[in-house]
C-alpha cells in the first residue's frame, strides 16, 4: 500500500491506532479490507476538499478507520462510519473546534455527518457517491458522564 492516501494526508493518518487488546496488550490489528480501503481513498478525497475550504490550514487526524474491536475498545456506536472508513475525527491547527464545525456547517461540502464532539474535535463522515447525503449537524456535550446529541440548522 503507497504511503499517501491523498495529497496531504498518509495511510498510517488513515488506519493507526494505541488501542492494546486487553488479554494480551498488544496492538490491536487495524488493517481495512478491500472495501474500507476504497471508502477510505473516497473519505480522504473528500478531506482534501475540506482542507481546502479551510485555507489549507494544517488537519490533524484523531482517528479514521477503526476495526470492530478498536471500535469497542474506544466506546464507539455499534453502527460506526468510522468501520467503514466513512468517518475522521479531526482538529485544524489555529481554528477551535467551533470554528471549524461552523464554517463546514456553512459550505456546500457533501458531509453526512458533521459533529462537534465536546469541543475536543470535529466528526465528519462522507457516503459514497451512490448514496445521498444525511448533511446533519450534530452538537455533542457531556452531561453527567453521558454524551448528549443537539442537531443544529
Amino acid at each position: 500500500m503507497s504511503d499517501r492516501i491523498s495529497e496531504h494526508f498518509t495511510w498510517d493518518e488513515a488506519t493507526t491506532t494505541d488501542q492494546r487488546d486487553p488479554g494480551t496488550h498488544l496492538l490491536v490489528d487495524n488493517d481495512p479490507g478491500p472495501l474500507q480501503r476504497r471508502a477510505l481513498e473516497h473519505t480522504f478525497a473528500k478531506m482534501e476538499e475540506l482542507r481546502s475550504i479551510l485555507v489549507d490550514r494544517v488537519v490533524v487526524i484523531h482517528s479514521a478507520y477503526r476495526s470492530p474491536l478498536v471500535n469497542t475498545l474506544v466506546g464507539g456506536s455499534p453502527r460506526s462510519q468510522h468501520m467503514r472508513g466513512e468517518a475522521v475525527d479531526f482538529h485544524v491547527i489555529g481554528l477551535t473546534v467551533a470554528e471549524v464545525f461552523d464554517r463546514l456547517r456553512s459550505t456546500l461540502l457533501d458531509y453526512d455527518q458533521l459533529i462537534e464532539e465536546a469541543r475536543t474535535w470535529v466528526h465528519v463522515s462522507f457516503v459514497e457517491e451512490s448514496r445521498v447525503p444525511r448533511r446533519q449537524a450534530l452538537r455533542m456535550r457531556v452531561v453527567d458522564g453521558v454524551a448528549k446529541y443537539e442537531a443544529v440548522a
